[in-house]
């Protein structure tokens, strides 16, 4: 299939790993039930609107269980192929900052991805990005730690 295989581009670790358990749920669902019953009827007891509204338009009518099945494997893989984002924190963040964090990164961050959310009090203020290996440091303490080795001469730590 040459298709968008998942509905989610950009989520948290946390809602990865719920989204994944749901599908996981209705696959064994649909694969052990009887053939003459409603997949609708499975697939909207499992899945929010929006992505029943997904998968129903990447489906042929009407759609047979391996079909469907096919379709959400393919979105397990995709969910599981995204790379990490790491986001450290000096705060446990709230569900309102979570949601404002994710907009913005849809925006301007580094493209598709899980959001690994990490809480590190160290970093006291701002905030800490890493992706791919490489790290953005945007914190107070980073700020501290290049000031206090400017005044100091004392060379700073990496």
């Amino acid at each position: 299939m040459d298709i968008e295989a998942s509905p989610y581009h950009l989520l948290t670790a946390e809602q990865a790993d719920f989204f994944t358990s749901r599908i996981n749920k209705l696959i064994a669902a649909l694969f052990h039930k009887d053939h003459h019953n409603n997949s609708s009827d499975y697939l909207k007891t499992y899945l929010t609107v929006e992505e029943f509204s997904f998968y129903a338009s990447r489906l042929p009518r009407p759609a047979k269980n391996q079909d469907i099945i096919q379709l959400l494997k393919l979105s397990l893989s995709a969910i599981a192929n995204l790379p990490a984002i790491d986001v450290h924190l000096a705060f446990s963040p709230t569900l309102a900052f979570t949601e404002t964090l994710l907009a913005w990164l849809e925006t301007h961050g580094p493209g598709p991805g899980i959001v690994r959310l990490k809480v590190k009090p160290d970093i006291v203020a701002g905030i800490v990005f890493g992706y791919k290996g490489k790290f953005f440091d945007f914190s107070l303490a980073s700020k501290l730690r290049e000031k206090y080795a400017q005044l100091s001469g004392i060379p700073q730590k990496k």
